[in-house]
């Protein structure tokens, strides 16, 4: 009887310290509010029939005293192409918009509002304001004029779940002050399978390093021989 007291004493101070180390992990999070930080989120067909990068910046619009963190996320830019079945590539950059005469401002972005625990985990996703239709063009570098395709929609190429799976695992990261895990498998209601990549370019706060890569650029100088760098 007593060994049984002491085993259930034990089991109670074992699921206390736990909660305690949790609620501390909440707690401790790095990040605070009107911190922010952008990324270059590419994300590719495993077939290569399609690449998309998307520049999406989050910023911390509050932070509860149990570590629930709400990010305002927008999506900076689009860089957008695919190929149809007969082999055209088509292409779109939000950067450089259709010329639109007498323009009075700037074109509507995507913008989500999200929420997610000390830990990462995301609760919430919601849309605040929808970005203007896609209109690709053909990728040609020898036709004289672009060949306008039909317009879609922004959340066609970038679809919610898709930003919830990629940003749980670029929010837990940093939160948890750990290497991002950069690839992460993706896969959509047709049964595509697609790879995303994710990369931290700047933020308010110091970054952890993304990469360090090594390698040799080599160029053929007048003589024939290469020089490297």
């Amino acid at each position: 009887m007593k060994q049984k007291k002491l085993l259930s004493l034990g089991i109670t101070l074992l699921l206390g310290l736990s909660q305690l180390f949790a609620q501390k992990q909440y707690a401790t999070s790095p990040l605070k509010t009107a911190d922010w930080f952008e990324t270059d989120i590419r994300i590719s067909n495993l077939t290569h029939t399609s690449d998309y990068r998307f520049d999406v910046r989050y910023e911390v619009s509050s932070k509860a005293q149990n570590g629930e963190l709400a990010f305002k996320v927008s999506i900076e830019r689009m860089r957008l192409k695919y190929v149809d079945a007969n082999k055209n590539w088509f292409g779109y950059d939000s950067y450089y918009p259709p010329y639109v005469e007498n323009r009075k401002k700037n074109l509507t972005k995507q913008i989500y509002e999200i929420t997610a625990d000390g830990q990462g985990k995301i609760s919430k996703l919601k849309l605040l304001s929808t970005a203007t239709k896609v209109s690709f063009s053909v990728i040609d570098v020898k036709a004289q004029s672009a060949a306008l395709r039909t317009e879609f929609t922004a959340d066609r190429f970038f679809p919610a779940d898709h930003l919830k799976q990629i940003s749980e695992t670029i929010i837990n990261a940093l939160i948890a002050g750990k290497p991002q895990v950069k690839t992460v498998d993706l896969s959509n209601s047709a049964g595509e399978k697609n790879i995303a990549n994710s990369v931290l370019k700047s933020a308010s706060f110091k970054l952890l390093r993304n990469a360090v890569i090594k390698g040799n650029i080599g160029h053929f100088g007048k003589n024939g021989q290469p020089f490297r760098i």
